[in-house]
């Protein structure tokens, strides 16, 4: 099934963990290759096979450990399932959201007070001084040791504020909450509110509703943040949050649903980037405003989307577009970490999804863009760092980049355009990744994840194939 891209130019990246990219249709729109099949059946098919392979793997691995004493291989390979559409306790979260349903299936979504469209949820939380950090997670929520690795590495940047962007995992029970969430950063920074531990925000995911809601929401109160949306100030700078996850919150239709603010938070948007005062803008939410490689969801007739209507109407006032006022919007949602150039008026779209799943992995190279269109990789072991880089130097064609690293300035990027940029061009090979740093005084510090070995670190990767959403 073919994925419509918003009127005019694709989506563009300048940089991807993980590859890929969309052919162009009628008109110059990017369009998947057609499958002949729903994208659900295609998708559950390359699912099961995927997790049969891992499966047999794994038991391999097993077996032989039990002569060797190796665990190594058994350890990669569970983390590799672990949180994947192959881990069966995705089924909980079914059973979280038939209770949830069973019980009345109402989510305590907080409205704004009447009058106080201008200043609920609005905090003075970032510091007026002339550098403040920000570190930014998404889809962190897994309570696993990789999660506490990646906040160690966080807490070694010194925020003065954390963000998380959504999903704890598997159906935000307030148990999952707790264990997942809550006890980890604990455990790392110290329990929220503490004098000397930097604010914790937590946006609302897919997953932090499946179960209704209560244990995210019980959650924001133990954090001191009024409402699943809010704007963090200064002076110079404003975090606009928003709630994308309030109406994505049934499991059966995660790889269709098409999301939206609730209504009354879309005034509420509007004013504060309308009234910034001068103030750059960096919007934050968990579901993506594009992808170049997902479907986002669906349209009243079915066809697959690059990009969210609703969410981009949501910015949009008297017919004219806010995103322009926007200097970045991140998100999550999808598993992998995505840079992209100017698109339906954004100028800065990134995705950091990658927080503490596994991310998916695509082969890229300038003779494999059409044909390697949406196909997956077996997940694989990747080569120690100097052979990694020596595998490289003979085969430059495809680069397995298995982390994407800022460069310094002047420093021209390995990774290339994937798709058509306005106008038509093809650019492969000249797309630079900006070094996050020094935006005027605030440093982002998007995280995503990595794997560790005590021999060394070894980087790794699952599929996720077109659609995949956690």
């Amino acid at each position: 099934m073919a994925i419509r891209a918003a009127p005019g130019d694709p989506p563009q990246e300048r940089g991807r963990h993980g590859g890929g990219a969309g052919r162009r249709g009628p008109g110059g729109n990017p369009r998947r290759p057609s499958t002949g099949t729903p994208p659900s059946a295609a998708l559950v098919a390359s699912d099961l096979t995927t997790c049969a392979g891992l499966y047999v793997k794994l038991a391999l691995a097993k077996f032989k450990a039990r002569f060797t004493g190796d665990q190594s291989e058994v350890t990669y390979l569970e983390n590799q399932i672990s949180f994947s559409v192959c881990d069966p306790l995705w089924a909980e979260a079914l059973v979280d959201y038939g209770e949830f349903l069973a019980q009345g299936g109402t989510i305590p979504y907080v409205n704004y007070p009447p009058g106080e469209i201008g200043s609920f949820a609005v905090l003075d939380t970032l510091p007026d001084q002339p550098s403040v950090t920000v570190a930014l997670l998404a889809d962190w929520g897994t309570g696993m040791e990789d999660a506490e690795a990646l906040l160690t590495q966080v807490k070694a940047k010194n925020p003065d504020v954390v963000i998380h962007l959504g999903d704890i995992y598997y159906a935000g029970t307030a148990g999952e909450v707790q264990s997942n969430f809550l006890a980890v950063y604990g455990g790392v920074f110290g329990a929220p509110g503490t004098p000397g531990v930097p604010p914790l925000y937590s946006l609302s995911g897919n997953h932090d509703m499946y179960s209704g809601g209560a244990g995210y929401y019980g959650m924001l109160t133990a954090l001191g943040q009024p409402a699943s949306y809010f704007c963090l100030r200064n002076a110079d700078w404003q975090l606009l949050a928003m709630d994308t996850g309030l109406n994505d919150r049934d499991p059966f239709t995660v790889l269709t649903n098409l999301t939206y603010l609730n209504p009354p938070e879309v005034p509420w948007q509007q004013d504060k980037l309308v009234n910034a005062a001068g103030r750059k803008t960096i919007l934050l939410s968990h579901h993506q405003l594009f992808s170049a490689f997902d479907s986002v969801g669906q349209d009243v007739e079915g066809q697959a989307l690059a990009w969210n209507p609703n969410l981009q109407a949501a910015f949009t006032r008297g017919g004219q577009s806010l995103l322009p006022q926007a200097a970045y919007w991140f998100w999550g949602h999808e598993h992998n970490l995505e840079i992209y150039q100017p698109y339906i008026g954004l100028a800065r779209g990134r995705c950091i999804g990658a927080g503490a799943c596994l991310v998916e992995r695509r082969l890229v190279g300038a003779g494999a863009l059409g044909e390697r269109a949406g196909q997956r990789l077996a997940p694989r072991r990747i080569r120690p760092a100097a052979a990694h880089r020596r595998h490289h130097a003979r085969q430059r064609r495809h680069r397995l980049r298995p982390l994407l690293r800022h460069r310094r300035p002047g420093r021209q990027s390995r990774h290339r355009h994937l798709l058509s940029g306005p106008g038509g061009d093809r650019q492969p090979g000249r797309a630079q990744l900006e070094r996050v740093r020094g935006l005027h005084g605030v440093l982002l510090v998007f995280a995503f994840h990595a794997l560790h070995r005590a021999s060394g670190r070894r980087e790794a990767a699952a599929p996720a194939g077109p659609g995949r959403r956690r």
